[in-house]
């Protein structure tokens, strides 16, 4: 290696190490920023994807939006989700990711042993955790539905229902008899679910603020539990989207056994259902009540085969889950990535600290606009008592 060599890879040494330095200043500098957004919060923040949002600082601000004015990560995300969610007014809303939910362990402060928000004490208990509100485990989320974000106020989908058809032909000058594809669509909707609750004078004093972390989790955890159940069970009344279970053309079983119980007979049926439908791949899975499940953990098959209706979490092979947020003496067995979870924005919460002024008491608000619907109703089982 001549002298010209050497010196042509001593350059490129340094400049790379010069620009190794500027990006671990650059990191550095990021770090200390989240630092300091961190120290701002009364309460933990949500970490993901290497920013952080603490949606206690949200509640805090809504509360008194003068005393406690909304900056850093918090702030960005908003003003950023404003612009990228539904184009309906929601004044004064404060836009927050959905994944601000999964933070469990909070420093709460203490409860009374009572229920009503007077009676909220004054006492140092940190390193526990707040005795929630017992509220049912998201199960459809993952099931692996199929999720978008949506900006557009109406979305139709496409949907190919009935395709082409082939034919054999002679070669010898005989036509190929044609066929057309039949499209259909599937409709989105935004559709609104929300929820309200009031915190009181003493409630937010005697907490220093941190009951707004309390009630933002429950009104968000309440949301995500009702969605839950509407994508299961929804009937479209009311404002509210059309569950799997109630989608027309969804293929039905009704138990055989007597009394009315599934049998081993009703989970094979199940599996040819949606293989004569072909319709037997995807994120097969099955989600029933917890009585039902219980009866099939319970169940022999047969006196000739051996084994429960389910077993280790299965039933003949297909990963099976157990929710309230289903129907009674009902099975929905199918392939979940037909199931479609539209969103549009984010979570936003919002309060009305006028409506109670002579109280001194704050009304939050969660409002979340989303639908659900399932692009080939053959693609799922009711299997149920009726």
């Amino acid at each position: 290696m001549n002298e010209a060599e050497t010196q042509v890879i001593e350059t490129v040494k340094t400049a790379v190490k010069n620009k190794f330095d500027e990006v671990k200043d650059g990191v550095n500098e990021v770090r200390d920023r989240v630092l300091e957004l961190e120290q701002r919060g009364s309460a933990p923040p949500y970490v993901k994807g290497g920013h952080e949002h603490n949606l206690g600082k949200v509640l805090k601000h809504l509360a008194d939006p003068s005393a406690t004015p909304l900056d850093g990560y918090e702030r960005e995300y908003s003003d950023e989700q404003k612009h990228q969610g539904l184009s309906v007014p929601l004044n004064g809303a404060v836009f927050c990711p959905l994944g601000s939910l999964e933070k469990k362990t909070l420093d709460y402060g203490a409860l009374s042993p009572t229920a009503t928000g007077s009676s909220v004490v004054n006492v140092d208990t940190r390193g526990r955790d707040l005795i929630e509100v017992l509220r049912e485990r998201s199960v459809v989320m993952g099931l692996g539905p199929t999720v978008i974000r949506l900006s557009a106020n109406e979305v139709d989908i496409p949907l190919w229902a009935t395709g082409n058809s082939s034919y054999w032909v002679t070669g010898e000058g005989e036509d190929i008899t044609a066929s057309n594809p039949v499209l259909e669509r599937v409709q989105l909707r935004p559709k609104f679910c929300g929820a309200i609750v009031t915190a009181t004078l003493k409630m937010m004093a005697l907490t220093d603020g941190v009951i707004g972390h309390m009630i933002g989790d429950d009104l968000t955890r309440c949301l995500a539990e009702e969605i839950d159940k509407q994508a299961l069970q929804g009937d479209g009344t009311s404002g509210a989207p059309t569950g799997v279970e109630n989608q027309s053309n969804v293929l039905t079983d009704v138990w055989t056994g007597s009394p009315s119980l599934p049998t081993f007979d009703d989970t094979l049926e199940m599996i040819r259902l949606l293989a004569a439908a072909k319709t037997l791949s995807g994120r097969i899975a099955g989600v029933t009540d917890p009585a039902t499940y219980k009866t099939l953990a319970s169940t022999l098959k047969t006196a000739a085969v051996s084994g429960y209706l389910v077993e280790d979490g299965q039933v003949n092979g297909y990963p099976i889950t157990q929710t309230t947020n289903c129907s009674a003496n009902t099975i929905l067995f199918g392939d979940w990535s037909q199931l479609i979870v539209a969103e549009w924005g984010s979570i936003a919460l919002a309060s009305d600290p006028y409506t109670n002024f002579a109280s001194g008491s704050v009304v939050f608000r969660a409002l979340m606009p989303m639908d659900v619907a399932v692009r080939h109703p053959q693609s799922f089982v009711k299997s149920s008592k009726v």
